[in-house]
């Protein structure tokens, strides 16, 4: 009936009609072609049920969103256990359903059920909690910016109130214990803070940073330590201003192999200008994109994601930067060439797991890192696992990386950000000429 929609539902109708049957079809070959996950995740993009839950922006659609993705990630991990020989998704829906009957068999004692307020739409239950009944928490302060978002609220807060049988109990806090409180009530105890470390978002450090400085304590902050270059000038002020410091975490320069090859540069001939290709893939899921480092404006993009140590560790061993050109700068791959006093540096970096050299992926590996030096290999793949401690160690004794040591590699990262890619120009990387991907969400 619906292949031969056409004949009997004219205009677009029909066609419409015939669209969905062809695109069932072309899911139905891919299902017995490929992997669950593979075809689960070609059902989820094709259909447009991926993008359309990632431009709802409501509360409900984020959690539609979520849940998508929690199903794909089931599925991968369906996949990549090697005690399931058959990785087929009618394999994978026949095992769910099995544990599903297993779950409802279970004895139904008594439990207290969690659950968010849109989950436990059609539910009943005898006794209901509801916690956070207070402002901008629930009314949550992302909802107040129109009158339609305070209804959505209240429709919420009726969805939750009608769950209950007996009876509904509504709490909330008469105090909430921030962070910034507890710093100033250290203080007031004659034990303040002597130390911040800051793993925040890229977008949130200078903020964060700023705030361990007027608590008058000194500052960890992983990278990139900031976003932008003025930023750096700003805080330096501030360590003037509160007379506490700002360290980095450069791991790359406490590394074995980088040290012994910065040794190498600074004792061989000083007219001597080293060819360096760098090459950094690590494979991410379409979880990057929702979160805030898909968003260039909260992370600063791929090559600042994932490639800001090394420009450090490259301006740390090489010199001063003279040149900075970006070939290509997409959202899941970023290569250029930069010039330093004493090498050329032609880079590629990025998270896209097809753009992996295919003998490694024979090999079951997700990362690819690769530095070359005048064609030939430089081995520093292993050894990274103490450097963050060993970072702490040198803080902690007084011999951390200060404030201004981070400028290079963040004016780096802010070039590419601004440039405008020239493609296949000049010296590039020979990954450069690779295909392009699409991004998981948009056309």
């Amino acid at each position: 009936m619906v292949q031969n929609a056409h004949s009997f539902l004219g205009g677009n109708a029909g066609s419409s009609v015939d669209d969905f049957s062809t695109m069932i079809k072309a899911f139905h070959i891919e299902i017995e072609r490929k992997d669950a996950f593979e075809a689960a995740s070609s059902v989820a993009k094709q259909s447009g049920l991926l993008r359309e839950l990632y431009e709802d922006k409501t509360i409900e659609g984020l959690n539609r969103y979520e849940n998508v993705q929690e199903l794909l990630n089931a599925i991968k991990e369906y996949v990549d256990n090697p005690e399931n020989e058959d990785k087929s998704l009618g394999a994978f829906l026949q095992e769910i359903a099995l544990l599903t009957d297993n779950d409802q068999d279970k004895d139904q004692t008594d439990a207290i059920t969690l659950m968010t307020i849109h989950a436990s739409k059609g539910l009943e239950f005898k006794q209901v909690f509801v916690v956070g009944m207070e402002e901008d928490l629930f009314s949550s302060q992302m909802m107040m910016q129109s009158r339609e978002d305070l209804e959505e609220e209240r429709r919420l807060f009726y969805v939750a109130s009608t769950r209950a049988m007996d009876k509904l109990y509504l709490t909330y806090a008469l105090t909430r214990y921030r962070f910034d409180r507890h710093a100033e009530k250290l203080r007031l105890q004659g034990t303040p803070l002597e130390y911040v470390s800051i793993c925040s978002p890229n977008y949130l450090h200078d903020s964060h940073i700023r705030f361990g400085l007027r608590n008058h304590a000194d500052v960890i902050c992983e990278k990139p330590l900031v976003l932008n270059p003025w930023n750096i000038d700003s805080l330096a002020n501030m360590e003037k201003e509160f007379g506490k410091k700002v360290y980095n975490i450069l791991q790359l320069r406490l590394h074995p192999a980088i040290i012994a090859l910065r040794e190498k540069i600074q004792n061989g001939p000083k007219d001597k200008i080293y060819d360096v290709d760098l090459t950094y893939i690590t494979s991410r899921g379409s979880w990057y994109y929702t979160s805030w480092k898909g968003d260039v404006q909260k992370s600063g993009g791929v090559a600042t994601n994932i490639g800001v140590h090394f420009y450090d560790m490259l301006s740390w061993v090489f010199g001063s930067l003279k040149k900075n050109v970006v070939h290509v700068h997409e959202h899941d791959r970023a290569a250029g060439y930069l010039e330093f006093e004493r090498a050329r540096v032609r880079w590629f970096l990025s998270i896209s797991y097809d753009t992996i050299p295919e003998d490694v992926r024979n090999a079951g590996k997700r990362t690819y890192r690769l530095l070359s030096l005048d064609g030939d290999a430089f081995e520093f793949s292993e050894g990274f696992t103490e450097l963050h401690t060993e970072s702490y160690k040198h803080i902690l004794s007084g011999q951390g990386f200060p404030l201004m040591e981070a400028k290079t590699a963040i004016e780096i990262v802010h070039d590419i950000r601004s440039q405008k890619p020239i493609g296949a120009q000049g010296d590039y990387h020979p990954f450069v000429k690779l295909p392009l991907s699409k991004h998981p969400f948009y056309l």
